[in-house]
């Protein structure tokens, strides 16, 4: 401010003669001197921004170029450490992208905030999940990132690593206390991100700390719907061995069986049809539904002779099944 002082000094002087004038000489000067004021200021305030834009410039170039004295060297003369550039990234942002380990950890001990979200409320940990590497995870963890915070599609670090297929990254997070049965917007569940990405060691990783089977979507689908969908065997056969309901109805008021049948999954359906003999030989519930469908479908399930074989005799053992065990509700 001392500048404008000295500037508003000078044109004092000049007009101070004319104040001495008819009055509405006086406030034309006035006013004139009012804008001058303003101006001086708006440009010292610009010179200032600019000041500092370019010290954050400097600072996110030296990130881009991996110059560790030069980001400590800006760092000690007190520029912002979490100021973003007009993309919103900041420097440890920017660090994280280029996996830039040593530099991460300089920017974390000046200060870097690893909480601050971007456009799309994602915060550095978000980023890092999606990126894929383990070490910096962990350095975030280790600083006490909240893995369990959402973006702004509901999704957290979880969610991210799964649909990117990073298994030691989410490995890392379940043990890290990841809540592993929270939904993004649309209802997903990590385990249903992970079915319907076939991302079978993922979906082995979740069943292990104990993903829940049934959680359903919006659309009132489950991971198990999904598998029969994608005609996933695998991960079919790992998600009946962790006890999934066969029997969720979606919105369609489709069973997870009627959804293998109308994608012809030809592999699907007869380990469906096998899942359900077996509830029903331990007096599990099954839906009538479900029997009408095995029943009136057989002939539409596959062309295979040896499938539809397969078929009949499933439906022979169901019949004798209920017959002398249960009652189908």
């Amino acid at each position: 401010m001392k500048c404008i002082s000295e500037k508003m000094t000078q044109d004092n002087n000049r007009n101070h003669a004319c104040f001495n004038g008819p009055f509405h000489y006086q406030m034309i000067i006035y006013k004139s001197l009012m804008f001058r004021i303003i101006e001086m200021i708006e440009d010292e305030c610009v010179d200032k921004h600019t000041a500092k834009s370019n010290t954050i410039f400097k600072l996110h170039m030296a990130v881009h170029a991996n110059q560790k004295e030069s980001i400590q060297s800006l760092l000690d003369q007190g520029v912002d450490v979490n100021c973003p550039n007009s993309d919103g990234d900041t420097a440890l942002s920017i660090a994280v992208r280029k996996e830039f380990l040593e530099i991460i950890e300089i920017l974390l001990k000046n200060g870097a905030n690893i909480s601050s979200k971007d456009e799309n409320c994602e915060t550095i940990i978000h980023k890092s999940c999606r990126a894929g590497n383990r070490n910096i995870v962990m350095i975030l963890l280790q600083q006490g990132a909240n893995i369990n915070m959402s973006n702004l599609y509901n999704e957290t670090s979880l969610h991210i690593a799964v649909r990117n297929d990073h298994r030691e990254i989410t490995k890392l997070l379940l043990m890290s206390g990841s809540d592993i049965n929270l939904p993004d917007m649309n209802g997903k569940t990590a385990l249903y991100i992970a079915t319907e990405e076939n991302h079978e060691e993922i979906v082995e990783i979740l069943l292990k700390y104990g993903a829940k089977t049934d959680i359903a979507n919006n659309d009132n689908e489950t991971a198990v719907h999904v598998a029969c969908r994608m005609g996933n065997r695998n991960i079919i056969e790992a998600l009946l061995d962790s006890e999934a309901d066969v029997n969720i109805l979606n919105r369609y008021e489709e069973t997870p069986l009627d959804v293998a049948i109308l994608n012809q999954s030809l592999t699907i359906v007869p380990l469906i049809i096998s899942h359900i003999v077996l509830r029903i030989k331990m007096n599990r519930f099954i839906r009538s539904e479900i029997m009408k469908t095995i029943e009136n479908n057989t002939e539409k399930m596959t062309s295979k002779k040896s499938v539809r074989r397969k078929l009949n005799i499933y439906k022979i053992v169901i019949s004798k099944t209920v017959a002398y065990h249960i009652t189908i509700y």
